[in-house]
Order: C-alpha cells, then sequence, then structure tokens
C-alpha cells in the first residue's frame, strides 16, 4: 500500500482548510450553512449566495479548486482571515445586479464629471487664447503705428533736405546768371580794346 506525498497531503490540507474558511465566510455573512464541500467557487444559479470579489481575486474564482494551487489555497485563507472584505465577500445573488447599476452610475458620473471638467478647461483654455490673441494684435498694431510715424518721419526729413538742395540749387544758379551777366559783358569790351591795341601796331 502506497502512501500519498507530502506535497500532496499538504495541499490537500490547505484545501480543505480553505473551503471551512469560505464556508465559514458564507455564514457569517448570510447566515447559511454551507458544508465544506459543497462550497463552490462558481456557484450555481439556484445557490443563495455569490461571491463579489477585487480584479486581484477574480482570477481564483474563474475556474475549480482543482485547478489551484498551494499558495491560491494559502492566499484565500489568508485574506479571509484578516477579513478584507473589499477582496472577497458573499453576498445574495440579487445584490450583484444592484452592485453593477451602482458601478455603472458612479462610472458614468465620474465621466460626466470628467467631461464637464475637460469642458470648462477647454472654455478657460478659449478664452485665455481669446485674451492673448488680441493683445499680440493690439501689440503688432501698436508697432505697427511706431513703424508707419518712424517711417513718415524720415520721409519728411528727406523732403525737407531735398527741398533745401533746391533752394540752394536756384541760388546759385541764380548767382551764377548774374555773374555771367556783369564777366560778359566785360570779357566782350576787353577783347574790344586788345583788337584796338593789335591793329594800331
Amino acid at each position: 500500500m502506497t502512501t500519498s506525498k507530502p506535497s500532496n497531503q499538504k495541499r490537500a490540507f490547505w484545501r480543505n482548510k480553505c473551503r471551512k474558511a469560505l464556508a465559514a465566510h458564507i455564514n457569517k455573512q448570510l447566515s447559511l450553512t454551507i458544508r465544506p464541500d459543497k462550497v463552490r467557487l462558481r456557484p450555481r444559479p439556484d445557490d443563495e449566495y455569490r461571491w463579489s470579489v477585487a480584479d486581484c481575486m477574480s482570477k481564483h474564482f474563474e475556474t475549480d479548486f482543482s485547478r489551484w494551487r498551494l499558495g491560491d489555497f494559502q492566499e484565500i485563507c489568508n485574506v479571509l482571515e484578516l477579513e478584507k472584505q473589499d477582496l472577497i465577500e458573499a453576498i445574495r445573488p440579487r445584490i450583484l445586479p444592484q452592485i453593477h447599476s451602482t458601478l455603472q452610475n458612479e462610472h458614468r458620473l465620474t465621466s460626466d464629471q470628467g467631461f464637464t471638467s475637460t469642458i470648462e478647461q477647454l472654455k478657460q483654455k478659449n478664452q485665455e487664447l481669446v485674451v492673448r490673441n488680441e493683445q499680440l494684435q493690439k501689440e503688432a498694431e501698436l508697432k505697427l503705428r511706431n513703424a508707419q510715424q518712424s517711417l513718415e518721419a524720415e520721409r519728411k526729413d528727406l523732403q525737407g533736405e531735398v527741398q533745401q538742395w533746391r533752394a540752394a540749387t536756384e541760388s546759385y544758379r541764380e548767382q551764377l546768371k548774374q555773374a555771367s551777366q556783369i564777366i560778359m559783358p566785360a570779357l566782350s569790351t576787353m577783347s574790344h580794346h586788345l583788337s584796338e591795341m593789335f591793329d594800331s601796331k
């Protein structure tokens, strides 16, 4: 007659302990007496209990005890001993739809709040952009106005200089004309006298 391996005996010990812990939890939470060997990880439709588990625990309740490893039994026992109901909790079947509905409402509320918050942020950002655009437009208009004024001042300065040069040119031309009117007769008279002097010799 062969004996079971120590590892199998240890696994059987923890499996039985885990079943008892789950049965005790059901009894404490729902006042239902379930034999440990009748506890199911995936209750049947006619069972009077269901499991509400956190995401990190869901993998254990999607299979059967036969597929569990030793560490799985130990983990569940530890959670139940610490009474971490946020991880594992036995509940009545009718409560699950309520929980699902509540979660949906919370998700919808959170989504609506997030959407509203996003809209408000976009409105605020848009308002900031409008204000910034107005500031940039005013700055551009001011720079353009200053540039136009500067160019106008330069144009007037150049125009003044041109007028001064024109006036100076006209003055020189008039002086030259007057000088010519004086010099030309004198040259003509001098030429005539020179001609007479040479002719008399």
